[in-house]
């Protein structure tokens, strides 16, 4: 399976940052668990953003067990109407980078237990200031409010503050010499200020054409991304909520919290 971008980070920023290891002071499995409620939220939230900083290195170089994420190579991605409802939709992106993941800017990591309750709430909100995709290749067909969108070539393309924002709700499972975490419930929602693209192919036409679609998707991309925000978010969260139990299922939290 090829995952999409947005899922590789969204993972990136609550699964693996779980798993990777790090030379920071981690607090005890004792310190965590025998603290009163405040404390282990505080705790498990100081460790999170801790290893999101070493994390956000590591996309850099990479690792003996992470390939690196900054640029992200993707090979091929394919979009339908399937996944997004656009009548007609079929995008297709390959040979491309994604560069300035690594650039990301956590607004919000709050970590909550709700009284009476086995689950931690994971309140989550990072933005990007600029991501940056260069595509080898793309293939789109589109019908948008009635109008025919299509073309194939080379793409240059810049989303402005893209943002994932939302909750996860994790119920730590004990078992014997074991701890492992559990998603039982994700919410996550995409974000976009601005969109500039650089496609050359659109509708089969010239440099002029080229420019006017554009010019035209600059200030049509972001509307689009707010009218199928239920669709779009119910995707990720789906995603999220599955490869992340996939992710976590093989992950002992007893060896990394002592």
């Amino acid at each position: 399976m090829q995952w999409s971008p947005v899922l590789l980070f969204g993972l990136s920023i609550f699964g693996l940052v779980l798993s990777y290891p790090s030379d920071i002071t981690f607090f005890t499995g004792k310190e965590i668990l025998e603290g009163d409620a405040a404390m282990k939220n505080a705790l498990i939230e100081q460790q999170l953003k801790g290893l999101l900083e070493e994390f956000r290195e590591t996309m850099l170089t990479g690792s003996s067990t992470l390939p690196v994420l900054d640029p992200l190579y993707i090979h091929h991605v394919e979009v339908d109407e399937t996944i997004i409802s656009v009548p007609d939709l079929r995008v297709v992106i390959g040979d491309a980078k994604l560069h300035k993941l690594s650039t990301f800017v956590v607004e919000e990591l709050t970590v909550r237990r709700p009284i009476l309750s086995l689950n931690y709430r994971v309140q989550l909100d990072v933005h990007i200031p600029v991501l940056h995709l260069d595509a080898g290749y793309y293939d789109l067909a589109a019908s948008m409010d009635g109008i025919n969108i299509f073309g194939a070539g080379d793409a240059r393309i810049f989303l402005f503050e893209p943002r994932i924002s939302g909750h996860v709700l994790a119920r730590p499972v004990l078992g014997l010499g074991t701890l492992h975490v559990r998603l039982q419930e994700c919410e996550i929602k995409l974000g976009l200020r601005g969109f500039e693209s650089h496609i050359n192919g659109l509708l089969g036409g010239d440099a002029t054409l080229d420019a006017f679609v554009n010019t035209f998707l600059g200030f049509f991309v972001p509307d689009l991304v707010k009218m199928y925000e239920v669709e779009i978010s119910e995707m990720i969260s789906a995603l999220v909520l599955q490869y992340g139990n996939e992710i976590l299922a093989d992950l002992n939290l007893i060896d990394i919290i002592g």
